[in-house]
């Protein structure tokens, strides 16, 4: 396990590190977020998610 200094308002940010179980890459990398897994806090609540799918057939 390594804990990777982090101060990004990053989805995975908490109390200054890294919170990210494992490795991905959701995100994109720019000048201002050069991290592969950054997720701004605000996609959180994009309504992107499993539980906004009202119907079995929209999967």
């Amino acid at each position: 396990m390594s804990l990777i200094g982090c101060t990004s308002d990053c989805l995975y940010q908490k109390d200054g590190y890294c919170q990210l179980k494992r490795a991905m890459s959701s995100g994109r990398p720019s000048q201002e977020h050069p991290c592969v897994n950054y997720v701004p806090l605000a996609s959180q609540d994009s309504g992107q998610g499993l539980a906004d799918v009202v119907d079995a057939d929209e999967l």
